[in-house]
């Protein structure tokens, strides 16, 4: 029996999103809990996207290959908000002295497209592509705050310990998007 295309590509979205955010190695098995797909798919799927260079097999496990990083730049080109957006991030940084970043909002993730540095010599660095969870940081939460089916599905999922810092309980996310919205 054949299988829709459309649930081989939701699979093989699947295995690719289980290396978000860090590219982390992952071995068979562990692609395999991550995604929820049986073993004989997962590695199906990996030998497949390993022969396309979507994703690289280490001595690590596997992880992300060269093949994404063309479609990746030729994403952030054709993101005409960035070319708007440049002047008043370099305003914004100019005025702040500190690193802005522009963010978009994928799924319960959320995805840096673009980033003006700050001149200090230490400072926040974040790069284009780099993807963090809806959860955590003040910027998820700016995003979370006017997205109620979207905080919804985040807290659903749960929140997870991510640093010492994480908020994990639901109701003191909910009441720290309520003091986003009113500052």
């Amino acid at each position: 029996m054949t299988e829709s295309p459309t649930r081989v590509l939701s699979k093989f979205r699947a295995v690719l999103d289980c290396f978000l955010p860090d590219n982390k190695p992952m071995t068979l098995t562990e692609v395999a809990h991550a995604t929820g797909l049986p073993l004989s798919t997962t590695q199906r799927l990996l030998r497949s996207l390993v022969a396309e260079e979507f994703v690289a097999k280490t001595d690590a496990g596997y992880a992300l290959g060269v093949g994404l990083i063309g479609w990746a730049s030729a994403v952030r080109r054709g993101l005409n908000v960035i070319d708007a957006a440049r002047p008043v991030m370099e305003a914004l940084r100019d005025e702040t002295g500190e690193t802005v970043t522009l963010l978009v909002r994928n799924g319960l993730q959320r995805i840096c497209v673009a980033s003006v540095p700050s001149r200090h010599v230490i400072s926040q660095r974040s790069e284009p592509g780099e993807v963090a969870p809806l959860q955590s940081g003040s910027p998820s939460k700016v995003l979370l705050a006017w997205d109620p089916e979207t905080t919804a599905a985040v807290l659903q999922r749960g929140l997870v310990k991510l640093t010492a810092n994480t908020i994990t309980d639901p109701a003191a996310l909910t009441s720290e998007l309520e003091e986003v919205r009113e500052r």
